[in-house]
């Protein structure tokens, strides 16, 4: 059975009594992150202004991915997730450079199981949480409560901070997931 924890007091705190389902936001060392070089760089930076000491900085100077996704920062679940169970997502992000005329940094969060090789395109399978996030450049918390819609083994369930719409260089921190059971979304707290 995996630990309950006391989430770190930073920002708009992490109710206690969650579990983590990937590591924990101070380290960085679960995440995927891919592909370097092909589309994407990818350095350690600081996190000051969150409350984490490290950050993980996303750049795309050149040309862009056929798929956004091809760019992403990634990790999988270790423990199981139960229909009916919530997850509160959280995480900070800011936009270093950007060549949108807005100023702000675009990327896309997926919280879910995703879609096998063989599914026809664009086709998701068992779907929890996927939308367009846009950050400026100063610090921003994201925090997300979603109800997972159904029983996920540990190891199927991904997240992924997918950066590739755009020329641009995005931080994130504290990236991290807590399952809470016998909570409501209603019940956590959001950045919405």
């Amino acid at each position: 059975m995996a630990e309950v924890v006391e989430a770190k007091q930073v920002g708009v705190p992490i109710p206690n009594g969650g579990v983590p389902i990937f590591g924990v936001g101070e380290d960085l060392h679960h995440l995927n992150k891919g592909p370097d070089g092909a589309f994407a760089e990818f350095e350690t930076v600081s996190g000051e202004g969150t409350g984490f000491q490290d950050a993980i900085r996303c750049r795309i100077a050149g040309e862009l991915p056929e798929k956004a996704w091809y760019t992403q920062v990634s990790t999988q679940s270790k423990i199981d997730l139960k229909e009916g169970d919530t997850v509160l997502i959280s995480f900070w992000a800011r936009t270093i450079a950007t060549k949108a005329e807005d100023g702000m940094g675009d990327f896309l969060l997926f919280f879910g199981v995703p879609a096998a090789k063989d599914t026809p395109e664009g086709e998701v399978v068992k779907e929890t949480f996927m939308e367009r996030q846009k950050v400026g450049k100063a610090w921003k918390q994201f925090l997300l409560p979603r109800r997972v819609p159904a029983d996920y083994p540990a190891g199927s369930t991904r997240m992924n901070l997918d950066f590739g719409y755009a020329r641009q260089t995005i931080d994130f921190a504290g990236i991290q997931v807590h399952r809470f059971t016998g909570k409501k979304p209603a019940d956590l707290p959001t950045t919405e």
